[in-house]
């Protein structure tokens, strides 16, 4: 561990050292880590975003006095119901992203919020709203 500044010949004086550090003080991301993880964050609040306001007309409800038929009035209301399915997940996918640049802020980012270990870089990449390791999902 070469960015602590003490004698690695004595291991008790290491082990002491660790000791007094908390796990996030020890595996803590550097700032340009967090940056990386804002950026991304920023952009999908706004693709986010964006599709919540497109949508919004695809959530409306199926008019009765429109000139369909039977089964084209059954369609366009199944639809309608993928549609405010997907806007549902797509809030709640809104909810965690924010959470998680409220996170960046507190300095708690990349920790999981149960267990309280380091959540692995590539679970971050790959969902970087997540809230939890792969382990207490």
């Amino acid at each position: 561990i070469s960015f602590f500044k003490f004698n690695l010949g004595n291991p008790i004086k290491v082990f002491e050292t660790l000791r007094s550090f908390s796990y996030q003080q020890l595996f803590a991301m550097d700032q340009g880590t967090h940056n990386q993880y804002e950026k991304k964050l920023l952009i999908l609040r706004s693709e986010i975003e964006e599709y919540l306001l497109k949508s919004e007309d695809s959530a409306a409800a199926v008019e009765p006095d429109k000139g369909l038929g039977r089964l084209s009035r059954m369609e366009a209301m199944q639809d309608q119901q993928m549609v405010l399915e997907l806007r549902r997940r797509k809030k709640r996918q809104l909810l965690d992203v924010l959470n998680a640049l409220k996170r960046i802020e507190q300095g708690d980012f990349g920790v999981c919020n149960f267990c309280g270990k380091e959540i692995s870089l590539d679970r971050l990449t790959a969902f970087p709203e997540v809230q939890t390791c792969v382990f207490c999902a």
